[in-house]
């Protein structure tokens, strides 16, 4: 925001806070809500994943009504829920570009990236997928690749980018998001319907990916 100090007086500095918070909360409105949908899908292939993020809600939270900052930042196992979603599917953005500052030689070739350029890096990251060095059970879907005591590799993880150019909405988004799972198991069991597929069907134009699911009061369940 430093162009709030130019001194054009044609620049108008209002239209530009509420330009700039228009787009923060548009660009997030469709990440959020896929991610969600995301997280249902692999909710509903993974019970017992589901089954131990509301066990830790409930231990961290119980049925207070009110939910509070610190609970939401305790909640470390939601956290690598949303990381490991993000790992094995991302919502929108395919390729990270950053402008090189300085002339680096990458580590085992003779490559020189030069000052200026332009590095592009793909979101389709297979090597988070697949690299066992990135990840302790990197081929399947485990919230538990990014427990602290499996030495994730935080550079193998792309999904709020890296470095002090990362997401500026990443405590925005993971807040929302733990929020919503919170609201929703709290209260609902996410289970398949008869329309539900095995691997995500993904929106061609658009964020997103067609997730049929039902929710069930938990109360039901217990019965």
């Amino acid at each position: 925001m430093s162009t709030l100090g130019n001194t054009n007086d044609s620049f108008d500095k209002e239209q530009t806070l509420v330009s700039n918070a228009f787009l923060l909360f548009l660009a997030a409105l469709d990440t959020t809500s896929s991610t969600l949908t995301f997280i249902f899908h692999f909710f509903m292939k993974h019970p017992e994943i589901q089954e131990r993020a509301r066990d830790e809600i409930m231990e961290v939270i119980g049925t207070s009504k009110k939910v509070t900052f610190d609970h939401i930042q305790s909640l470390k196992y939601l956290d690598n829920v949303i990381y490991e979603t993000l790992r094995n599917v991302h919502p929108f953005a395919h390729i990270l570009e950053r402008e090189c500052t300085k002339d680096y030689k990458i580590p085992g070739t003779e490559y020189v990236v030069r000052k200026g350029e332009v590095v592009n890096f793909s979101f389709l990251y297979e090597r988070m997928k697949k690299d066992k060095e990135g990840f302790n059970n990197s081929t399947e879907f485990d919230p538990d690749n990014f427990d602290a005591s499996n030495n994730p590799d935080q550079f193998s993880f792309l999904g709020f980018g890296q470095g002090p150019r990362n997401c500026i909405g990443k405590r925005y988004a993971m807040i929302s998001i733990k929020i919503a799972l919170v609201s929703i198991l709290r209260r609902f069991q996410i289970v398949k319907t008869k329309n539900t597929k095995e691997d995500l069907k993904m929106f061609k134009f658009t964020a997103g990916a067609e997730v049929p699911f039902k929710a069930i009061p938990i109360e039901e369940m217990e019965e």
